[in-house]
């Protein structure tokens, strides 16, 4: 049997590369980390690390365990977490993540109808872009995540859909676009297609689309973070497909166009399926969403 105090010191050896460091972090010997490691790696019949007398590298059957290491950790955490704060503090609470820009349409009345029916209930809301939203699902920092759809997310998060939002193409205030009242997919032909980190299933959904229409931008360009979006196309002169409600940034250099042919994007409340806070059953409740779950 695995120890737990086994898998603790592999992923710290994992992260930092070094039995040197791994086994000062983790308070033994340098020789019992060895011996720990070599207990693994019998356990799983391979080969886990390549060492050298240069450095420490994963294998590639390493970097497998390594993240499913990662994720019982995770889930421990987060599971000792809840039961502590169920003991120390039976208070109702909920977290919610959702970025700021759609606060207004989705994320306050979802919150309203709920607070109607648990008025109880503490409601926290952390302001975030999308895809840190999603990461602090995950990591169990929060029990609901509110955004448009998320194409590449863990099997352990669940969701609901609940309402549809329009796609705009966003622009520099300064682009040879700016006169057109729409947009059409022609129109990022040889032009730079900026699109946001995270959403790198949307960018090739839309790329292959383009390619089928025998369209390809000049250049194709990740954007770290929402709030400098409107620098990258002011550098870039480029085009992004976002979701309408980023208007709201209020950034005066930015303008969208809708799309000739309107397209849309689904939003969703997503959950952790191993979350058992009862107020998220609440909330989907409240929001008559139970009947859609999936």
């Amino acid at each position: 049997m695995i120890k737990w105090s086994f898998i603790k010191e592999y992923v710290t050896l994992a992260e930092t590369l070094s039995f040197t460091k791994a086994a000062e972090l983790s308070y033994i010997t340098q020789p019992a980390l060895s011996r720990h490691i070599a207990i693994l790696e019998e356990e799983f019949d391979c080969r886990l690390f390549e060492r050298s007398t240069i450095d420490v590298k994963l294998t590639p059957s390493g970097e497998v365990v390594y993240e499913a290491f990662r994720i019982i950790l995770n889930l421990y955490e987060t599971t000792r977490w809840q039961a502590k704060s169920l003991a120390v503090n039976p208070i109702e609470n909920i977290i919610i993540n959702s970025p700021y820009y759609w606060t207004g349409d989705y994320t306050e009345p979802l919150i309203n109808r709920f607070v109607e029916d648990y008025p109880s209930c503490n409601v926290s809301v952390n302001s975030c872009q999308p895809i840190d939203g999603l990461m602090g699902l995950e990591n169990g920092e929060c029990d609901i995540f509110i955004s448009m759809e998320m194409k590449d997310i863990s099997t352990l998060i669940s969701g609901v859909p609940f309402a549809k939002e329009e796609l705009h193409v966003f622009m520099d205030n300064e682009h040879c676009y700016t006169q057109k009242k729409v947009i059409s997919l022609n129109d990022f032909n040889n032009q730079p297609y900026i699109y946001m980190k995270g959403f790198e299933r949307w960018k090739r959904e839309y790329l292959q689309g383009m390619a089928q229409k025998l369209i390809f931008p000049s250049i194709v360009e990740c954007c770290e973070q929402i709030d400098i979006i409107g620098l990258i196309l002011k550098q870039t002169k480029g085009l992004c497909i976002l979701p309408y409600s980023v208007k709201y940034m209020n950034r005066s250099y930015l303008i969208n166009k809708p799309f000739a042919e309107a397209q849309f994007v689904d939003m969703w409340v997503y959950y952790r399926i191993d979350n058992h806070n009862p107020m998220i059953e609440k909330f989907l409740k409240a929001n008559n969403l139970l009947s859609y779950q999936k």
